[in-house]
């Protein structure tokens, strides 16, 4: 049997959890492991417009079920490498030609790739 559970910092030291069955405050324990589910990856920026010979890093934020937003490894391609490259493991997008190109970044731990529109202009 699966259980829900939810925990939340309620000041110096201790964690309220609620479930199914109601809620208890608790100290926490250090060596428990805390699993969760990522609320969402999204690449920064989303769209841009640059020049030949102009580049622009796009990043890829997740935000955790608990803490601030970061930064994550992607694996990073381009659907149009005659308009635009990108670096695979680093994100940077470098434009050659007029054109669009979509980027596309993967997490090797989720099976939906995220997209980034890049739109060259002269």
């Amino acid at each position: 049997m699966k259980t829900s559970l939810s925990a939340f910092v309620v000041g110096a030291g201790l964690v309220a959890v609620a479930g199914c069955g109601g809620s208890k405050t608790v100290a926490p324990d250090p060596t428990a492991e805390i699993s969760c589910v990522v609320d969402g990856i999204a690449l920064t920026p989303s769209s841009a417009v640059i020049h030949p010979g102009d580049s622009v890093h796009v990043l890829a934020i997740y935000r955790p079920c608990f803490g601030m937003p970061r930064t994550v490894a992607m694996q990073w391609q381009s659907s149009s490498p005659s308009v635009a490259t990108v670096d695979p493991l680093e994100g940077v997008v470098r434009a050659y030609t007029r054109g669009v190109a979509t980027i596309i970044a993967t997490d090797p731990h989720d099976p939906n790739d995220k997209h980034a529109m890049v739109l060259v202009v002269e």
